[in-house]
């Protein structure tokens, strides 16, 4: 995959980057969403997003599907905790972190409280391959806005992408005893969206 810079006009493969330049930057942008002045036209609202993840590939692969299926995302990325920490207080502004719970310097529960504790008014939604309904409980009691497992499918993943978007809460079908994905408030939980 490629782009072309607004400003240097060169070409670019994602190989060169860490991640993506932001949503400005590249061409061309189709944006389907909600506008700042709540018209169908007017300026795209833009939100600063965190995908923390140990695996290069499974970053890439996520960046991929959010770039293609949410354009007013502009996504960064962190491969540890310490660097995802540094994120949030570099970008305060930050508004959605996308963070798997076994990194090389954090594992488990600890992953989600430690960064609760560096960016408590930033939502955190896990995604992770522990899917388990006692991983999911667990996360959400610690305050995760959300639980995506990483088994889940690319439309799966998409739609659970717009509905933490969206301030709900997405909790997979592995927590709910075998029922359908299921949109809960963050307000129901007990949660400040």
């Amino acid at each position: 995959m490629e782009w072309v810079s607004r400003q240097s006009k060169s070409l670019h493969s994602f190989s060169d980057f860490q991640s993506p330049p932001p949503l400005s930057k590249r061409l061309p942008i189709l944006a389907i969403g909600r506008m700042t002045d709540g018209s169908a036209h007017g300026t795209l609202e833009v939100m600063k997003c965190l995908l923390v993840d140990d695996h290069a590939l499974i970053r890439d692969a996520i960046a991929l599907l959010i770039t293609l299926h949410h354009p007013g995302v502009d996504l960064r990325h962190a491969a540890r905790l310490s660097d995802a920490c540094e994120f949030l207080t570099a970008e305060p502004d930050i508004h959605l972190v996308l963070l798997d719970l076994a990194l090389a310097d954090c594992t488990g529960i600890a992953t989600l409280e430690r960064l609760r504790v560096a960016a408590p008014s930033t939502r955190i939604v896990v995604l992770s391959a522990d899917d388990r309904p006692e991983t999911v409980l667990a996360a959400l009691d610690a305050g995760a806005a959300g639980f995506i497992p990483k088994t889940t499918e690319s439309n799966v993943l998409r739609d659970a992408i717009a509905t933490v978007i969206d301030g709900t809460v997405y909790v997979p079908a592995t927590a709910v005893n075998g029922a359908a994905p299921e949109r809960v408030s963050a307000e129901g939980l007990g949660l400040t969206p």
